[in-house]
Parts: structure tokens; C-alpha cells; sequence
């Protein structure tokens, strides 16, 4: 016996209700107190049960439920109308089947056809609650729209006509296509996935009739014994299709289509996910990108009705192109339920999948053209009197035509002009040149298929200024430099050994005891005075002596060190970053970049942010040698940190714990966990009581976290409130708890 549930609330709905209330009204319609169900054409009986459930045993002392006045009549039919809301396309020269369901009025039904084209014929009998048309689509050049006319009457006269518009495609712009009725394609299904005619599903109200989208078979997410995708807990699973031939259709821009059947769970969340993803693969199969071209969820409407879904462009508006390189095409259509609830509905049906070319674009011409000159080179088109300089920034990109893309550029045969370098897919000269001179120069250029063109030009480059220090500083005399919190300028020694940090330098810490240990969080800047960037410059590197000891080896975040540049003074870009997850002490030289220059003007400074109190007695952070230098010119190498390395260090001593529950509250979940961060736990125990003090739940485990599903002793899910817990944690010999925390439950 097959149970529909037609009305249901709960405690979350209606908790201090003392009144009595007749229900909503269930499906379309008027009906007051009324629940309005549809009868499935296969019922001769009904039977009506009302359920209580209190799914715990907390918080029971309530009157509870009654019932009167109970009523079972014979609603009005709904109106008479003709489905679905559109036919499907059809492909020139391939078979076509098409049909039309009558629904509501007072069947039985019979049908008539006031219009169509001579390729279209009904087929059967023009009585009962369907009609099917089908015939062969005619060739066609481009796409071409056709129309067909039907009307229903049902046994009481009630009469309903309804035009259809079918499309016909091309059928040179096709590139896959599969109905399902035929044999296997190659699909490749996991989890529930699995090819069906709905030959042994259930008789329930809600369900996809055959025909399908297309006359027999379909893909189906879901049991066909139970019609739902139940398995009791969470389930997910693939829909690929075949690897589809794409190389002949470079750089064409695709339709990809699908009809689907949908019925999920209707829920403020994202659970029961479907999706449909496409990946691109190269010659050897390997993957080069995958996009996501369709998305919906528990929270979308389920439709409940065969729908045709034709996507060009991904979910972020991309369009669908063949991409360079991508010889094969492959289609996933994706189910995930997320949890293990409310998984008793339909599922996910799949149907009718096509590819097409859309738009291709014309084939290149033979062979590329450079069309870029030797004036282009030597006189620059924002500036015709511009002439190449030692010391000044020159930049010329190479243009070429025709050809088959990508292009490689290359410096084919003559001289090279030191400090500029050719970018082999750009075809981009740029750089600082270094030395005048004439340079008698060929650059080449080939394409895909091998085919190339060069071109030689003199390019003259004369003398100029060449800047590589652009900035310096060793502290020795640093008045303009701005400092917050512990920063400030010192030899107080407390760099230990490192042997970068010589003399006067910056330093992050306290002279008379060498730590960064002030009873709180600590946190300040160094900021440089401003920077000018000589014209010309393209790239920077800016470049540091550091001694750096600082809390390690208790999880990130803590102890953040990290280097900023701005190019207006307001809006800084972050550089360079470390903080307690990384080793520490260290002593070395860093060289960052290459940076790109944004403007004529620069400021560099350097962030400490302890974030807690805790564990600060490290000496912390120096800095010496600050320089910014011409990226064209040769970088520094980073000088080797010594083999060892002494420092003040921190006194030894326990650290203290700190006891979370996280998430808490807890939210939409049924877990949360409990930790303990700051000591090496061996093991973790915990007791879960109510407000009264009764204990509801307990339990233990190895470390230091303890994993729980906000069930009480016996099992069972534990209602939404506040409840109080104690953690417990062996630390050696000792025992240490937490004291007594509050933790709130939400669903």
C-alpha cells in the first residue's frame, strides 16, 4: 500500500497552539479547510490515517493533538488543457515523435488535428488521454520553423485547441545525439544512474508517464521498485556520456541540449544538487577544463513536467566554444542529495541530449602575415618621434594576420638588443634596453600548422641614463620612515646572530627584553617615505634583510608578518607573508618580484600582528638593507643563511588551553565538534547536560577533538535549546577541564 502525505506541521510551526484550526489548502483550487488531492486513474479506494510523531522523549507535557469533523467529497475536475508547453525540436532527415497529453475536464478524451505539415501524422487511435504525432523531419539549409493544430473534447463537451511551433535543425550542425531508445551509446552511469522505460515503477500520483521525452527509453536517478532515490543515507552519482568527436569544430560555438523530468526535495538549502558539467580533452583523452552549464538545487522549484533545456553559454555567461587543443567533448549530468533526509521523492530524469555547432567561424587564410614594419619599430605609433634609449622603457608588439593560431614568435637570425626580450606567444619587444648601439634584427613568426613569415629591421638605440638602485636604506639615518606600535629604529642586539642584521635596523620587539610580550595583542607598521620611480622603469623588485623568531608549530594564523606596497599612499597590495605556520627562526634575504610599475611613486611597509596575547615572548621581527632596483638589471641573489643559528628565545613554560565547540550554535547540521587548542591532548572526554542538570549525552576519544551528532544516550536526535557541556582533556599525568560551557542547538 502506497501512503501520500497531504498535510503535515511540526514543532517549529506550531509550538503554543491552543485553537482549532482547519488545514491549508493542498493543491489547486478553493477549498477553505479543504485539502484538495488529486485521484490517481488507477484508485478505486482510499484510505485516510492522521500520524503523530514526537520523534524524542523531551518536552511531551503538552495536550497533544485532536481531530473532527473529518470529510472526504468529490472536488470540481480542474479545467480542461492540452500539454506539454512545447514540442520537441527535430534534426533534418532523422525521425520525429512528438506527444501531446490531455489533462483535467472529464475524460475519456478524443482528439482531432486542425493543422499540420504533410512530413507530420498522428499515430493510433485519436481517443484517450494521449496523442502521438511522428514522421520524418525534412532536410533543411538553416533552421526552419513548422506548425501543428489539435484540439481535445471531453465526455462533457468541454472543447480546448492548442498550436504548437516545432523546430527543425540542420542537420550538418549536428554533432551528437541520443534518444536512449536505441542501443547503448556508451554512457557510463554510477550511483542511482541507470537506463529505464518505467516498465516496473509503482503506481503513485506524482510521476513521469511514459512516453518520455522521446518514445520509450530514458536515464533515470533513482530505484525503479520505489520510485525515489531513498537509499537511507547520503547518495550521489554521474551521468558521462560518451568521449564526443569535436577536433573538426575548433573555435565553434555550441548548443548542448537535454529534456529532464525533475521532482527533489523543496528546501532553503543546497541539498539534492543537480548539475550538468562539460569537459574538454585533449588528443590523449586528458582533461583541459571542465564548465558548469546548468544548476538547480532544493531550492529551485521542482517542474515535475518534461522540460527541453538548450544552453550556450556556462552558468557564468561564458559561451560554449570548442576550445584550442580539444579533440573530444564529454557530458555529465550530476546528482548529489547531500544528506540522508527527505529523499523520497522522484528524482531526476534525463532525456533527448543533443550537441550542435551554432556558429562556426570561417577558415583562416594560408600561411601568417607580419604586419608590423621596421617604422613601427623604430618609431613608436603613440609617438613618432620617439626613438629607442639606454635606460628608458620601449615596448612594440609584433601583429600578425592569417595563419592558423597560436602564433610562436621567435628572434630568427642577426643581432638581439640586450635588456629586451621577446614574449614567444605575444610576439611583445619590450624591456629597458642597456646598451646603444644599431641592431640588425629578424623576428619570425609560425603558426599551428608550420607555415611562417619574418621580418628584418634596424632598430637604433642611443645613449641614456640606466637606473638600477632606485631605493636604499640601511637605517643608519631613517627619521623619514613612519612607525606604529613596537616598530622602531635599533642595535639593541636582539637579532641574535644573524649576520644580515648588522648595526642600526628595524625591529619589531622591546630592547630590554628582547620579545614582543606586552600582556596583550600587539600590532604596528613601518611605513617608507615615498619612493620615486624613474621613468622608464617597467618592473621592480623590492628586496629585504630579515631575522625573523616568532611563535612556530602551533597551526597558522598567529605571529603574521607580512611586507605591503602602495602606489597612492591609500590602497596597499600585499607582497610577502608568513606567520606561526611557518619555520621560524630564520635569518635571510629575500629578492620579491618582478612587480609591475603602476606609477611614478611608491611605499613600502612592514606589518607585525601577534593576534592574540599569547606566547609573544620571542624576540620577533628585523629588518635591515630595504632596497628597490630595476627589474631589467641582473636581481641580487638572496646571500646563504647561516648553517646555525642562536637567538633569545622564549622561557619554557605550559601553555593554557583554550576549549571550543565548533560550530556553535549548531545550525542546519546535526554535528559539531569539541576541541581543545594549545596543548598536546591525549585524550578528550566530554558530558552534554539540560538546563535541569540531567545528563543527556557523554563520550570520549584519543587527541585532541571529539566529533558529535547532537544525539542524546539512546540515539536520538536532541531537540533545539540551550544545554550546558564539560570538556576534559589528559595532558601527561593531569587531567584539565574547561569548566562548564553553554552550548545552543538551532536546526
Amino acid at each position: 500500500m502506497t501512503w501520500q502525505t497531504i498535510w503535515e506541521l511540526d514543532s517549529t510551526e506550531c509550538y503554543g497552539m491552543r485553537e482549532w484550526k482547519g488545514p491549508e489548502v493542498y493543491g489547486p483550487g478553493e477549498g477553505g479547510d479543504w485539502i484538495k488531492v488529486p485521484v490517481p486513474q488507477w484508485a478505486s479506494t482510499v484510505k485516510l490515517k492522521f500520524v503523530f510523531d514526537a520523534v524524542d522523549n523531551v518536552m511531551n507535557d503538552y495536550l497533544g493533538w485532536l481531530i473532527d469533523d473529518v470529510k472526504i467529497a468529490i472536488a470540481e475536475p480542474e479545467p480542461l488543457s492540452i500539454g506539454p508547453d512545447r514540442l520537441p525540436e527535430g534534426i533534418g532527415g532523422q525521425s520525429y515523435t512528438a506527444t501531446l497529453v490531455a489533462k483535467g475536464g472529464a475524460p475519456p478524451y478524443s482528439w482531432r488535428v486542425l493543422s499540420k505539415p504533410d512530413w507530420l501524422d498522428p499515430q493510433g487511435c485519436l481517443t484517450g488521454p494521449r496523442l502521438t504525432l511522428s514522421g520524418t523531419a525534412p532536410e533543411v539549409d538553416e533552421t526552419t520553423t513548422y506548425q501543428v493544430c489539435v484540439s481535445v473534447q471531453d465526455s462533457r463537451g468541454n472543447t480546448v485547441d492548442r498550436c504548437y511551433d516545432i523546430i527543425v535543425e540542420a542537420s550538418y550542425g549536428v554533432i551528437f545525439q541520443d534518444d536512449f531508445d536505441e542501443e547503448d551509446k556508451g554512457w557510463l552511469p554510477s550511483g542511482l544512474w541507470h537506463r529505464t522505460d518505467g516498465s516496473n515503477w509503482p503506481q503513485v500520483s506524482v510521476k513521469p508517464e511514459p512516453p518520455y521525452a522521446s518514445p520509450d527509453f530514458c536515464y533515470y536517478y533513482g530505484k525503479d521498485e520505489t520510485l525515489d532515490y531513498d537509499t537511507g543515507s547520503a547518495n550521489s552519482g554521474e551521468l558521462s556520456s560518451p568521449q564526443i568527436e569535436v577536433s573538426e569544430y575548433q573555435n565553434c560555438e555550441l548548443l548542448i541540449g537535454w529534456k529532464y523530468w525533475r521532482q527533489v526535495e523543496s528546501y532553503d538549502g543546497e541539498y539534492d544538487k543537480t548539475w550538468v558539467e562539460i569537459s574538454w580533452l585533449d588528443s590523449n583523452r586528458d582533461p583541459i577544463f571542465s564548465q558548469t552549464i546548468w544548476y538547480e538545487d532544493s531550492r529551485d522549484p521542482s517542474e515535475e513536467e518534461w522540460i527541453l533545456v538548450e544552453q550556450t553559454q556556462d552558468i557564468g555567461g561564458e559561451p560554449i566554444v570548442v576550445p584550442e587543443g580539444a579533440t573530444y567533448l564529454q557530458i555529465s549530468f550530476h546528482f548529489s542529495t547531500v544528506d540522508g533526509y527527505a529523499n523520497d521523492y522522484v528524482g531526476w530524469l534525463i532525456d533527448d541530449v543533443k550537441v550542435l555547432a551554432v556558429i562556426c567561424p570561417p577558415p583562416p587564410p594560408e600561411g601568417p602575415q607580419i604586419t608590423t614594419t621596421c617604422s613601427d619599430l623604430d618609431q613608436l605609433p603613440e609617438d613618432p618621434n620617439y626613438e629607442a634609449q639606454v635606460g628608458v622603457y620601449y615596448e612594440v608588439t609584433l601583429e600578425v594576420t592569417g595563419g592558423t593560431p597560436p602564433y610562436t614568435w621567435s628572434w630568427d637570425e642577426g643581432d638581439t638588443i640586450p635588456g629586451l626580450t621577446l614574449d614567444p606567444q605575444t610576439g611583445t619587444l619590450s624591456g629597458t634596453p642597456t646598451q646603444a648601439g644599431t641592431y640588425n634584427c629578424t623576428f619570425k613568426v609560425t603558426d599551428a600548422n608550420g607555415l611562417y613569415d619574418t621580418l628584418s629591421c634596424t632598430i637604433r638605440v642611443k645613449e641614456g641614463e640606466y637606473i638600477c638602485e632606485i631605493f636604499e636604506e640601511d637605517f643608519s639615518d631613517a627619521q623619514a620612515w613612519e612607525a606604529s606600535g613596537l616598530w622602531h629604529i635599533t642595535n639593541a642586539g636582539c637579532a641574535g646572530q644573524c649576520e644580515q642584521i648588522v648595526e642600526d635596523y628595524a625591529y619589531f620587539g622591546q630592547d630590554e627584553t628582547c620579545n614582543y610580550a606586552t600582556g596583550g595583542r600587539v600590532q604596528g607598521y613601518l611605513t617608507s617615505p615615498q619612493i620615486t620611480i624613474p621613468d622608464g622603469v617597467q618592473n621592480i623588485y623590492v628586496c629585504f634583510d630579515q631575522f625573523r623568531y616568532v611563535e612556530y608549530g602551533y597551526g597558522y594564523g598567529y605571529d603574521e608578518t607580512f611586507v605591503e606596497i602602495s602606489w597612492d599612499g591609500i590602497n596597499w597590495w600585499t607582497i610577502w607573508y608568513e606567520d606561526s605556520g611557518d619555520p621560524s627562526p630564520e635569518c635571510d634575504s629575500w629578492v620579491i618580484g618582478p612587480i609591475f610599475v603602476e606609477s611614478d611613486t611608491l611605499w613600502i611597509r612592514f606589518g607585525f600582528d601577534s593576534v592574540d596575547g599569547l606566547y609573544n615572548n620571542y624576540p620577533g621581527w628585523a629588518i635591515d638593507n630595504v632596497s628597490v632596483i630595476n627589474a631589467a638589471c641582473q636581481p641580487p641573489a638572496p646571500p646563504v643563511p647561516p648553517a646555525s643559528l642562536s637567538a633569545v628565545g622564549p622561557k619554557a613554560g605550559p601553555r593554557e588551553p583554550t576549549f571550543l565547540a565548533v560550530p556553535n550554535p549548531v545550525r542546519d547540521v546535526h554535528t559539531t565538534t569539541f576541541m581543545v587548542r594549545g596543548v598536546e591532548a591525549e585524550l578528550i572526554r566530554v558530558e552534554v547536560y539540560d538546563l535541569s542538570g540531567r545528563l543527556v549525552w557523554q563520550g570520549e576519544a584519543p587527541g585532541s577533538r571529539l566529533v558529535w551528532h547532537t544525539e542524546d544516550l539512546v540515539g536520538n536526535y536532541l531537540a533545539n535549546g540551550v544545554y550546558l557541556y564539560v570538556i576534559r582533556v589528559k595532558v601527561g599525568d593531569s587531567w584539565i577541564h574547561s569548566g562548564i560551557q553553554k552550548l545552543a542547538i538551532y536546526r
